[in-house]
């Protein structure tokens, strides 16, 4: 059985429940939502075989590097021009990565109590 767009129902589907999924990886960070997307709007679009089809993922990929731009950027020019001293910034940084190593250590006898 084909849909309207001559893919099959199933694919329609199961790219709607990626997609939505992805949709949580925006909330949850252990998902990787615009990868997903991405992925799944490119699948779409193999089994689509029609040019149109072929602006979805090109559309999803240029959004996704411009995302993927502006997150790193917008919030690092926001803290050096709104005043955050170097320093606090390198103190973070070495702290968030000697937590990352010692909070699994600690946390796991305080956890398993």
């Amino acid at each position: 059985m084909l849909a309207a767009t001559g893919s099959p129902v199933w694919l329609d589907v199961t790219v709607g429940v990626v997609l939505l999924v992805a949709m949580l990886g925006v909330v949850v960070p252990l998902l990787p939502g615009a990868a997903l997307a991405w992925a799944a709007l490119l699948l779409w679009a193999l089994a689509e075989r029609l040019v149109t089809g072929w602006l979805v993922p090109l559309a999803t990929s240029g959004l996704a590097a411009v995302g993927f731009v502006v997150k790193y950027l917008v919030p690092t020019r926001r803290m050096q021009g709104g005043g955050v001293p170097t320093t606090t910034m390198l103190a973070g940084g070495v702290v968030g990565i000697i937590g990352f190593f010692v909070v699994p250590i600690v946390g796991a006898p305080l956890g398993s109590s």
